[in-house]
């Protein structure tokens, strides 16, 4: 009867992470920049929360810092304000909200120093020099491998939801780059250029 309940339990984490993946997005099936939206992230917390997975919780907080940093970039990109990225902040990622209106507030001043520590310390360099008029795309690529860095730890965990996850970000993480790809082709862009914005996998 144990081992009854104990494979239906795994059934049912099983189950959820298929949800997790393909229905919330939260394994990002939709974006071409690999992007979720706040409501698909809230539910993946909720879904972390039930199952009881702290690879998962871990993830969440990933992705809701890699949301903030965006929307830092693009907001004093736009010109604006913080309390108008106040609105579009997520609260449970590594930086906290009140740190990112600040450098908001000194429009970007200070982003290498907090986030340095973390491993989105590339992304920020890169939202630097984009705020100093750089492109953006280089900026997306390393928030989305930044991501991808957590998720790729999935692979040397042997049991558990974690590689189930890890593998499923990993395919559609091909599906992203070929989607770069048939697109810069389809623009006539470099193959050099192409290759630049491809994201990184570890599969």
């Amino acid at each position: 009867m144990a081992e009854q309940k104990k494979f239906y339990g795994w059934y049912v984490v099983f189950i959820n992470m298929l949800v997790l993946a393909f229905g919330t997005g939260l394994v990002n099936n939709t974006h071409l920049c690999g992007e979720t939206t706040p409501a698909q992230i809230c539910k993946g917390a909720a879904l972390a929360e039930e199952v009881n997975s702290d690879f998962l919780r871990d993830y969440v907080a990933v992705q809701i810092d890699a949301a903030n940093l965006r929307a830092l970039v693009r907001t004093v990109r736009m010109g604006k304000s913080p309390e108008f990225l106040r609105g579009v902040l997520i609260e449970g990622g590594e930086i906290p909200t009140d740190g990112i209106l600040t450098l908001s507030a000194n429009h970007g001043s200070g982003m290498s120093e907090v986030y340095g520590p973390t491993r989105f310390a590339a992304a920020a360099e890169a939202g630097a020099e984009a705020l100093r008029g750089g492109p953006l795309t280089k900026f997306e690529k390393l928030c989305d491998d930044a991501v991808g860095d957590y998720l790729a730890g999935a692979q040397y965990v042997p049991f558990g939801e974690a590689p189930l996850v890890g593998y499923l970000a990993a395919r559609e993480t091909e599906y992203t780059n070929l989607r770069i790809l048939l697109m810069g082709r389809g623009a006539g862009l470099p193959a050099d250029v192409i290759r630049s914005r491809l994201r990184a996998s570890y599969v």
